[in-house]
């Protein structure tokens, strides 16, 4: 599947898109015989925001004088979304080869020890900011030309928030916060009043998992993010390791 990447900048005010087909979730209530897909479809956009869908015939002949974009050999469908990624440890690759994930087996306690490590050695050599942000940012246009349109970031590093300034994708940039117990709970507290402080942070914070974020610690986040009308997003239920530890504390 093709997929289609405009920016406001570069269309008139309204524009009509013609596809050979269109994808929508609510296909099925409007053309039954065609679920989810419109057949020689359309999509009509004013000031960047989708105002209609359906035949190209309907939407054609209702919108008199407005011009028609013809994607052939194309299908029309809704961005797509990828909820939850570290675009900073984009670099990181050597986590999914296959000698690799062979010695990790169903541990990923040991994935996370040479993940860490890695990141630590990567953070060591010379202009590794610059390097991070210029890796991350060639993810994302990967990802434009996938046809993913949001990113749900999730970082450690406050200078993460930049990864996604002037990129074709949205990215919704949210900093990890963790701290399981006594000194680093309160640390992981503190930071956290210190950026809301004076609400120009211009990000939200989440926390990282059960496992390593105190329950006091995930509650003031998700109060804050509640606050915020943010996206609150968390790591669970990801290992068995995971699920003893909560159940047992081994």
């Amino acid at each position: 599947m093709n997929t289609m990447q405009q920016s406001p900048n570069d269309e008139s005010p309204a524009m009509i898109h013609r596809a050979p087909w269109v994808i929508i979730d609510t296909a099925g209530e409007i053309y039954p015989d065609s679920p989810g897909v419109i057949e020689d479809g359309a999509v009509l956009i004013i000031d960047g925001i989708i105002r209609d869908v359906g035949k190209s015939s309907e939407i054609i002949g209702e919108q008199h004088g407005i011009p028609v974009r013809d994607h052939e050999q194309r299908v029309l469908a809704p961005a797509l979304i990828n909820g939850h990624c570290h675009l900073e440890l984009s670099n990181m690759e050597f986590a999914g080869s296959a000698d690799r994930q062979a010695d990790y087996s169903d541990d990923p306690t040991e994935w996370i020890k040479d993940l860490l490590q890695a990141k630590d050695s990567f953070q060591q050599t010379p202009g590794a900011g610059e390097k991070l942000i210029n890796h991350a940012r060639e993810v994302l246009e990967r990802l434009a030309a996938e046809g993913v349109g949001f990113v749900g970031d999730i970082g450690n590093s406050v200078a993460s928030k930049n990864i996604g300034l002037g990129q074709t994708t949205e990215v919704n940039f949210l900093l990890e916060l963790l701290g399981l117990s006594g000194k680093s709970e309160e640390q992981a507290l503190e930071r956290l009043k210190e950026l809301y402080a004076d609400g120009s942070s211009g990000f939200s914070c989440t926390a990282h998992a059960p496992y390593s974020t105190a329950p006091g610690l995930i509650r003031e986040i998700k109060r804050l993010a509640d606050s915020r009308d943010s996206i609150f997003s968390i790591h669970t239920a990801e290992s068995a390791q995971e699920i003893e530890f909560l159940k047992t504390g081994k």
